[in-house]
């Protein structure tokens, strides 16, 4: 697919970060695709950096691979408490997907002119989400309302696989109030689209001051009022 109105990372003058996050959940489906030729393709065109916080699960890049490394990766918990040593499966591409650097347990890629970054968990989590211009994220709740106090364009994914669907109901019941965006992981690359292209103040603004705005629309998707 070509896109003839956008253009390459390496001419972007402004900076352009995508954040990418499924907290302490496992979400393969949503990170390997975020992460297949197609979408970063297509991110690259507008994007000069793609932060993934994959979680439980490892990436796969094999259909980008040519040459394949096993790191073992220090990387801290959700909660900051421990610190612990991992394996991960981490690839790089000499065409298009090659590796540049790894500090602190984050592996950064670059995929035509675009930098990735790669990250288990974080706790600078709010942080990153102040820094980015453009968030997607699983339906939790908490990963959610970060976004949303954030101000920041968010595109939520449910995961589909979970027993459990109020997520689901959640997301788009946030969605109707237009707060965000959300999709499907079957149509992520129309919902990146719809997302980059947003016109100003298209997204309604989080209410601050109502506290009790996001609990009442989670006690209704829950059953509880």
């Amino acid at each position: 697919m070509t896109h003839p109105n956008r253009f390459n990372s390496s001419q972007i003058t402004k900076k352009r970060i995508l954040f990418v996050t499924v907290g302490s959940t496992l979400f393969p489906a949503l990170t390997n695709l975020i992460l297949s030729s197609n979408i970063l393709s297509f991110l690259s065109q507008s994007m000069t950096e793609l932060v993934v916080q994959y979680g439980q699960g490892d990436p796969d890049c094999s259909n980008l691979t040519k040459v394949h490394q096993s790191l073992s990766v220090r990387s801290l918990d959700t909660e900051g408490q421990s610190e612990r040593i991992m394996k991960t499966g981490l690839s790089k591409k000499s065409e298009g997907m090659e590796k540049v650097g790894k500090e602190n347990g984050e592996e950064e890629y670059e995929y035509e002119g675009m930098r990735i970054k790669m990250f288990r968990y974080t706790n600078e989590f709010s942080e990153m989400i102040k820094e980015s211009d453009y968030v997607v994220s699983h339906a939790g709740s908490g990963s959610i309302l970060s976004v949303l106090r954030s101000r920041k364009p968010l595109l939520v994914i449910p995961n589909q696989t979970l027993m459990d669907d109020h997520q689901s109901e959640l997301a788009y019941e946030l969605s109707k109030h237009g707060y965000l965006l959300v999709t499907s992981v079957d149509n992520l690359l129309q919902g990146l689209e719809r997302l980059l292209n947003l016109s100003p103040n298209t997204l309604e603004p989080f209410p601050e001051q109502d506290r009790t705005a996001f609990k009442n629309i989670l006690d209704d998707t829950a059953g509880y009022t």
